[in-house]
């Protein structure tokens, strides 16, 4: 996702990027909205102009590795936390693994709504529960010192 994709939200795209041209950064932002209105793909593109690593004063360029990683959503500073459930079986507990069933959904889906993912993965199914544990010790120890989170509601 890039600024150029996001309807609308023009003057938030504008903060967004002045910040990272001033190096002014905050190190944790909260992104709201009402279910599917572009919270997400606006952190996205937000996150992508961040570590792209020849940026316009507009735009990530999408030609850096770090574009090409994010194309993938695959990028190793990029980490997704998002409601999960479990088989009773336990065979999937963390987000870890439920990543490319998530990679698939945005893809499919940018603009959507947690009911929506929650279907995607059947979610409804009476076998399955939710999980509260919704990342691994992994991906916590991952997380880098001087790391932002932008966190949407």
């Amino acid at each position: 996702m890039y600024f150029k994709d996001i309807i609308g939200q023009e003057e938030v795209k504008e903060r967004l990027r002045q910040s990272a041209r001033t190096g002014i950064v905050p190190h944790a932002q909260l992104f709201t909205e009402q279910g599917g209105a572009g919270a997400f793909p606006l952190a996205l593109a937000y996150a992508r102009y961040l570590n792209c690593t020849n940026r316009t004063d507009t735009d990530a360029c999408g030609r850096c590795p770090s574009c090409l990683k994010y194309d993938e959503l695959a990028h190793p500073d990029l980490h997704f936390v998002f409601p999960i459930v479990a088989k009773k079986e336990k065979k999937k507990e963390v987000c870890d693994d439920y990543l490319s069933e998530w990679r698939g959904f945005l893809k499919e889906h940018p603009y959507f709504n947690m009911d929506e993912w929650l279907d995607y993965i059947e979610a409804g199914n009476s076998q399955w529960k939710m999980v509260k544990k919704s990342c691994s010790k992994k991906q916590k120890q991952n997380i880098p010192r001087k790391a932002m989170r932008l966190s949407i509601n």
